[in-house]
């Protein structure tokens, strides 16, 4: 609810906090417990501590961090996704508050996490981001200036909690076969603008949870737009329809996290997406993102497929049956987990429509686990066998050596223990590399026993 009450008024309810402080140093040491809410706080009374140094959003039309402000801390027992709510805002005027979610002090190049610029008119400001456990986080309580027509200092509630990510003891359900998003978390949230030079927009989560229609299983049928069938060719009976084509900069994001074993270090992932293509820059555009993270929440190398609509898309198509509108039908990408046994992964699908609110992408996605065909290739056999090498699917090319040959599948006979090299390129570009041995083992020489 938005209230408008005389300055003085305001001023003379101003309550102490009880968590928190203006400084970093104060913060961290007096850190809130989660779950945590706070109602009738007060920013009037505290200093303009951090204008100017926040590295989350800039504004040529105002300031984001021109208000008094107030600073909270607080370490994680796990990881999960952090929902931070900022609602039942006060001021003498119009009161925007931005809540910014950083991992060191404001000022700090490369902290930003999440940002969010609330609208009490419609509830407040929502704020979803993974954190990792153990991991010290600050939330700068700040205010939108422009003129003197926006307040600098509010009365607000906060309230702050963690949504543990569960980790599957193996793949769970990743090609959707159950018909359900069983062993699935989501968020959804916003497409935003993001600085220039980068592929795609940002993704701003808002909302923990599945929802249907922007998280949705599919069963069958063909795609309006693409012409291409919903489910992948060959493949399983279900997938998941990430996002849908309503627009108003709606975005969308899947993840599963699990634990890698030998049964399961090969994952494949499919996908074809969909994109309304508005010719907006690269900033702007409708876009889709596939990412493979290891436990510390670096990308695995070559496993990310990261695209926005644009006029040059490698392996896209002009739609015949909508206007505007590119695609590309089913694609394959394999990551291979055979270095990250014994840890715990992250595959990770985000979708979004464009930034400003008019264009819409969405993406289908289908995955599968298997033990690693890398792992398989070293190989013994006698002299004068041959050995077939299978390669994973889901490459762009392959280049075994010796040989120079360029199959995913290919019959060696070596006279002698040869180590090989296949070299992959990925969707991506990218270059994966590995060798192994066939070991031939030669004839046993045979024994004469002479007799009289």
């Amino acid at each position: 609810m938005y209230r408008f009450i005389i300055f003085l008024v305001l001023i003379s309810y101003i309550k102490l906090h009880s968590q928190g402080s203006n400084t970093c140093i104060g913060a961290q040491g007096n850190q809130i417990t989660l779950p945590f809410f706070t109602n009738n706080q007060s920013t009037c009374g505290d200093i303009n501590d951090y204008n100017g140094t926040n590295p989350c959003q800039t504004t040529t039309n105002g300031n984001y961090f021109g208000g008094q402000d107030w600073l909270y801390s607080f370490t994680p027992a796990q990881d999960g996704y952090i929902n931070i709510v900022i609602n039942d805002i006060i001021s003498s005027g119009f009161a925007y508050p931005t809540v910014t979610l950083l991992s060191a002090c404001p000022g700090t190049s490369n902290s930003c996490i999440g940002f969010v610029l609330s609208d009490p008119i419609n509830g407040g400001g929502f704020l979803v981001r993974e954190v990792q456990g153990g991991q010290t986080y600050w939330i700068l309580i700040d205010g939108y200036t422009w003129s003197n027509y926006f307040t600098n200092c509010f009365q607000f509630d906060l309230s702050v909690s963690l949504i543990p990510i569960i980790t599957q003891p193996s793949c769970n359900n990743v090609n959707f076969n159950s018909g359900t998003l069983s062993g699935w978390q989501g968020t959804t949230g916003r497409s935003v603008q993001s600085p220039a030079g980068s592929t795609t927009p940002n993704y701003n989560s808002t909302a923990y949870g599945l929802v249907v229609g922007r998280h949705t299983i599919m069963n069958g049928g063909t795609d309006p737009c693409g012409g291409f069938s919903r489910v992948a060719p060959l493949g399983n009976p279900f997938s998941v329809r990430l996002g849908n084509n309503d627009v108003n900069a709606e975005a969308e994001q899947l993840i599963q996290r699990f634990l890698v074993t030998s049964s399961n270090s090969s994952f494949t992932y499919r996908y074809a997406v969909v994109f309304e293509d508005p010719n907006h820059l690269t900033t702007e555009q409708p876009f889709f993102k596939a990412i493979v993270k290891d436990q510390n929440g670096v990308t695995i190398q070559c496993s990310e497929f990261i695209v926005s609509a644009g006029g040059t898309l490698p392996g896209f198509f002009n739609s015949t049956t909508c206007s505007g509108v590119v695609y590309k039908p089913w694609s394959t990408v394999n990551v291979d987990l055979g270095n990250y046994i014994g840890q715990v992964v992250t595959a990770e699908f985000t979708t979004g429509d464009c930034s400003q609110g008019a264009h819409y992408g969405y993406a289908y996605i289908d995955a599968s686990c298997s033990p690693s065909l890398l792992e398989a290739l070293d190989d013994t056999i006698c002299l004068g066998e041959s050995v077939t090498l299978s390669a994973p699917p889901g490459y762009q090319s392959y280049t075994w050596l010796p040989g120079n040959q360029t199959t995913p599948i290919i019959t060696v006979a070596p006279a002698q223990s040869t180590v090989y090299q296949l070299n992959l390129v990925s969707q991506n570009g990218c270059l994966v590399t590995t060798q192994f041995t066939i070991t031939v083992v030669p004839l046993p020489s045979p024994i004469i026993i002479y007799t009289d």
